[in-house]
């Protein structure tokens, strides 16, 4: 009698523990698929590598052969929107002598994308971190890919960086075609661009970094 009460229990006790186990793993299956739904948790590299801070500033040379223009552009991050159902993207003001642009930047997982408009998140510049020699990939754009292609000090306005990487990206559609160097240092940003497009007419397009304070 007293070995049957304890087989008894003992299959209560393992009932029991089955359908905890049970339980545990059915949670665990819903909070997985949950995550899955989630946008990418921010990346630790992505963040360090390129500075998207509020209250970040740079202060760039900038030159429009098409246009004949020559300024000397004040960058600032100015704050943080919230877009698409609860992303995020800092706010990134181009300050000109006549006019303000306005873009937008948002880090997900390892890949940082810069938006011209909230509108239209197909067309973005993207980045994709740690940045390696020989690294690719492609843009959200038709025939867009970039690559990284160097990496090597350099000496610009009386700044010398140890490490900076090259990057080329190039892309073509329809009426717009276009080829992209840029110099990009790890937690400083783009210290360096050279863009030169061929749409209704051929555009270099030149930034040069006089300055910046990374909070």
């Amino acid at each position: 009698m007293l070995k049957n009460r304890l087989d008894k229990k003992m299959q209560r006790r393992v009932s029991l523990i089955f359908l905890v186990f049970l339980l545990s793993v059915c949670l665990e299956i819903i909070s997985c698929n949950k995550d899955k739904t989630l946008i990418s948790p921010l990346n630790k590299t992505a963040i360090k590598e390129f500075p998207n801070e509020i209250g970040n500033e740079w202060i760039y040379f900038y030159y429009d052969s098409l246009n004949f223009y020559a300024d000397t552009v004040n960058v600032k991050i100015v704050g943080e929107i919230e877009f698409n159902g609860g992303r995020k993207a800092k706010i990134w003001e181009y300050h000109f002598k006549t006019k303000i642009d306005t873009k937008y930047v948002e880090i997900s997982g390892d890949t940082v994308r810069i938006y011209d408009h909230l509108d239209n998140l197909r067309i973005n510049t993207k980045y994709i971190f740690p940045l390696e020699v020989g690294k690719g990939w492609k843009g959200d754009f038709p025939n867009d890919s970039t690559s990284v292609i160097d990496k090597t000090s350099i000496y610009l306005n009386g700044m010398r960086f140890q490490s900076c990487y090259i990057l080329k990206r190039i892309w073509g559609a329809v009426n717009n075609y276009g080829l992209v160097t840029t110099w990009f240092v790890p937690g400083v940003g783009v210290v360096k661009r050279h863009h030169l497009g061929l749409s209704f007419g051929t555009a270099n397009v030149y930034w040069e970094l006089l300055d910046y304070n990374i909070k």
